[in-house]
Formats: C-alpha cells, sequence, structure tokens
C-alpha cells in the first residue's frame, strides 16, 4: 500500500504541467506569449532483462500576436527530450501525420536511449471580418464541439490516441468558416 501512494504521488508531481503567461499592448496590436512544461516517467516492472523505463520532458512555448483589423497569426513549438531504456523511447516518440504539406518536425540529435526533437506545431494567419474567419497555415482543425468526445472528430484525420492529446496536432489547412447566432458554425 505505502508504495502505491508513493507512486502515486510521483505521477502526480511529475505530470502537472507547469505555465507561464505574458502579454503586452500597443495602440493597435497586441502580443500573447504562454509557455507550458510537462514532464512524464514511465518504469515497467519485471526481471533486470525486461525492465525499460521513459522519461520524457516536453517544452511548449505559443505566441499569439493580434493586429489591428481582424488579423492574428498563431504560432506554436515543442521542443522535448526523450531518454529512456531499451525499446520503451519508441513509444515516447510523437506519432507522423500525413496532413501536412511540409514537415517542419526536426530531429535535433538522437543517440543510444536518447531524443532530441522540435516540431513547428501550429504557425496560421486568421482574418476575421464580420461573421466570416479565414484561416491559413498550420493549425489544429476541429470538427464539431461536444463537452466529453467531439463525435465528428471520429471522422478527422487523427489517430484514436491522438484525440486524448494536451494539443491536437497541428495540420496544414486553408479554412474558411462562417458564424450562425453564439452557437453555429459552418
Amino acid at each position: 500500500m505505502r508504495r502505491a501512494l508513493l507512486m502515486g504521488v510521483v505521477l502526480l508531481a511529475t505530470a502537472t504541467p507547469a505555465r507561464a503567461l505574458y502579454d503586452w499592448q500597443g495602440e493597435t496590436w497586441s502580443l500573447g506569449l504562454d509557455g507550458a512544461g510537462r514532464s512524464f516517467t514511465f518504469v515497467t516492472r519485471g526481471d533486470a532483462t525486461e525492465r525499460q523505463a521513459v522519461s520524457t520532458q516536453r517544452l511548449r512555448l505559443d505566441a499569439t500576436l493580434r493586429l489591428g483589423g481582424g488579423a492574428r497569426v498563431d504560432a506554436a513549438g515543442d521542443f522535448t527530450a526523450v531518454l529512456g531504456t531499451g525499446g520503451a523511447t519508441a513509444y515516447a516518440l510523437p506519432s507522423a501525420t500525413d496532413w501536412r504539406w511540409r514537415d517542419l518536425d526536426a530531429t535535433v540529435e538522437r543517440g543510444d536511449g536518447y531524443s532530441l526533437l522540435r516540431d513547428l506545431d501550429r504557425l496560421a494567419l486568421s482574418l476575421r471580418r464580420a461573421d466570416m474567419t479565414l484561416c491559413a497555415g498550420r493549425q489544429a482543425v476541429t470538427l464539431g464541439n461536444a463537452l466529453l468526445l467531439p463525435s465528428l472528430d471520429l471522422f478527422a484525420p487523427f489517430t484514436p490516441g491522438a484525440l486524448d492529446t494536451e494539443y491536437k496536432r497541428g495540420v496544414d489547412a486553408l479554412r474558411l468558416g462562417r458564424a450562425f447566432g453564439l452557437r453555429g458554425e459552418a
């Protein structure tokens, strides 16, 4: 019982994200910077030949620039360090997506038991006029809204495991939306 309680405390402490947020404003613009750090560790139990461990540290930086006239630029990037033993590090690496025209991910360095990765996950320009929005670039696309699991996301270009991640992986898209009242959009 004591060991299970200790493992629960360690898991809770290492999986809790840390956040920081800063905003600057001018007369016709505003710039928001946001960052989050997350650490996760996974260890399997067994004899000495079967034990595996993975530790993932992730830093996500987000920036939003709002310009006059309804223009907005969103950018976000992930920097991830994966350390591990055995083949367990393969489970911690992000999955590839076919919905990106140009792969802006990069393996900064890879060695025996570690990988340093970066991913430009968002880079999009949005223009908003009255009830219309045009967004071009790398962005998160969600098809429909719901409180628990968006049902239309089952047809989205993501694997089922990607639906349960902290950030939905950005895809390259050109999106035109029109608002209908407070809750409708097409």
